[in-house]
């Protein structure tokens, strides 16, 4: 049977991870560049969530006024929120998952992967013998492309 992991124990072991990347960091750039570059993707991240939080509002309000709201902008809205987010928090793995968020593509991806927007429909195949069909000469009546 295969055990669930508990919310404290994926904290600690991103926290961990979190230590060894800032260690490494350190160890490329010294203290200070890594101290320096930790508080800029913060500064950055304050901006792009004030940035794209005002967009996915502008957005939003628009789809409302028109009768088209959709998950699809609520959703980018909170993708783009969550990566604003990460990036102000220290860490330069938050940083890097920020930054991803930040991405449109990144975005529209994640929406089409885990969103609730209808899926194409597959096209099943029939495998018919040669006495189950037969052939029709009038395209009128065949919906087939």
């Amino acid at each position: 049977m295969r055990r669930a992991i508990s919310v404290p124990t994926v904290i600690g072991l991103w926290l961990f991870a979190e230590v060894i990347v800032f260690l490494v960091v350190v160890q490329s750039l010294g203290l200070f560049g890594a101290v320096a570059l930790g508080l800029v993707t913060s500064l950055l991240g304050a901006a792009t969530l004030r940035q794209l939080g005002v967009r996915a509002l502008t957005g939003l309000r628009q789809s409302v006024h028109a009768n088209k709201a959709s998950q699809g902008a609520l959703l980018d809205g909170a993708l783009a929120a969550l990566g604003g987010v990460l990036l102000i928090l220290p860490g330069f793995l938050t940083d890097v998952i920020g930054l991803a968020l930040a991405a449109p593509s990144v975005r529209q991806w994640l929406g089409r992967r885990y969103g609730n927007q209808p899926r194409r429909a597959r096209r099943e195949v029939l495998d018919l013998s040669p006495q189950e069909w037969r052939s029709v000469e009038d395209r009128s009546l065949s919906n087939w492309p």
